[in-house]
């Protein structure tokens, strides 16, 4: 039955012109948003992949890792917020939404440091793991970039050193306009696709760290996982 199923739920996919899927269409903030959970939750696991080490790392990975999940929490919450109008959204919350960026790319680095490289198993587990929040950071920062008005953006990210983010080439990019086609994430990556390549990296050598994957919707309908 549920081969059955899965075949037919994929023979929908294939007919259908854009799935919300592949970030063609819907909302590119619902689908931001919906990523966000998954990296605060990639975040908190790296805990787990430190414990079985030096009790001294452990104790500052899980104090860098608590920082970058309330910042993560903190960028939800203010997308959320403005997630009707961002452009209209205060040059405070912009600032803010900017401070967390960067906070969340300074410890995403302190955890990397604090890791080292004694264990290579451990080294690669938490590597998978500060590559997936990027994967998303990377999506956040260009929505947020995009979304804003141009003397706001010239002001708070000129000179932002994001990994993989150039906001200054990014300035010349046209606005999604009312009605348009959503355009692809830089990730290129639905939050399940994070999750589920995040846990084949890690699920060996840290089962404890593995996260949930979100369950895919189609047409707004929670679909059976595999």
């Amino acid at each position: 039955m549920k081969r059955i199923l899965s075949l037919l739920l994929s023979a929908v996919l294939m007919a259908l012109p854009c799935a919300p899927l592949a970030g063609c269409s819907g909302s590119l903030i619902d689908t931001v948003l919906a990523d966000l959970p998954v990296a605060t939750d990639i975040a908190i696991s790296v805990v787990s992949i430190a414990s079985s080490g030096n009790a001294s790392e452990a104790q500052q990975i899980t104090s860098y890792a608590g920082k970058v999940s309330a910042d993560l929490k903190l960028l939800e919450s203010l997308i959320t917020q403005y997630k009707d109008n961002l452009a209209g959204a205060s040059s405070g919350a912009l600032a803010q939404a900017n401070a967390a960026l960067n906070d969340v790319q300074t410890n995403l680095s302190a955890i990397m440091t604090a890791v080292g490289v004694s264990d290579p198993k451990t080294t690669a587990a938490v590597a998978a793991a500060v590559g997936s929040v990027k994967l998303i950071l990377n999506d956040v920062a260009l929505l947020i970039q995009n979304s804003a008005p141009k003397a706001v953006t010239a002001r708070l990210f000129f000179g932002l050193g994001m990994p993989g983010v150039n906001f200054l080439g990014m300035a010349s990019q046209p606005k999604t306009q009312p009605g348009a086609a959503v355009p692809q994430k830089p990730s290129g990556k639905t939050a399940r696709q994070i999750a589920r390549e995040y846990n084949q990296k890690v699920g060996t050598d840290f089962p404890k760290a593995k996260v949930n994957v979100p369950r895919l919707h189609l047409l707004g309908i929670p679909m059976p996982l595999k």
